[in-house]
């Protein structure tokens, strides 16, 4: 470390090497899952869908820590297999109204998420030069606040008192926020005809 470098500010994405990179990317998106996810119910646990004995298979968000890129779009891959069977099929405006509603509707956010992300990795594997991954990484760093304790703008020592519901729409702003900038990452990279 230098003289005068702070140790509590994260390198910047682009100056890390990739297994780092890769790293703080699976945590961000472990951090993401933990809240909009809570129950860890993507596995189907919550859900009548599920036969008893079925084994428990290990969350790629929540345990060991990613470093390889193949590792984590193949975790991702199967994560994504396997989220579809525990989403609703359909969440009206009247479901919006709800806690339920609403969470739901971000474990949904939160898949798109994922796919973006995944077909993001995964072409960047295929092209060489290909930016795009470190543009995924920098999204999610600037919008990984909505998905923290406490809000980024609240002052030190405040306290909030805000609803499960405040917090169901907060997350949903992060993913919609991050799903925009995903989306825009994909389009720009797309041949230009």
């Amino acid at each position: 470390m230098k003289f005068g470098e702070r140790m509590d500010v994260p390198k910047p994405i682009e100056k890390l090497p990739e297994q780092e990179r890769v790293k703080r990317l699976h945590h961000q998106l472990g951090v993401i899952y933990d809240r909009v996810y809570l129950t860890g119910d993507w596995e189907g646990q919550m859900t009548e869908t599920v036969e008893p004995d079925a084994p428990i298979r290990e969350n790629i968000f929540e345990n060991k820590s990613v470093q390889d890129i193949d590792i984590l779009v193949e975790n991702i891959a199967d994560f994504l297999k396997s989220v579809p069977k525990t989403l609703p099929a359909f969440i009206s405006p009247k479901d919006m109204e709800t806690l339920k509603g609403i969470h739901d509707y971000n474990r949904r956010l939160f898949k798109e998420v994922v796919q973006n992300v995944h077909d993001i990795l995964k072409q960047s594997k295929k092209d060489i030069g290909f930016t795009s991954d470190i543009e995924l990484m920098k999204c999610i760093d600037q919008h990984i606040h909505y998905f923290r304790d406490l809000p980024a703008n609240l002052p030190r020592g405040e306290n909030t008192d805000r609803s499960p519901v405040e917090d169901e729409r907060k997350a949903a702003e992060g993913l919609q926020k991050i799903l925009e900038g995903l989306s825009a990452i994909i389009e720009n990279s797309k041949p230009h005809e």
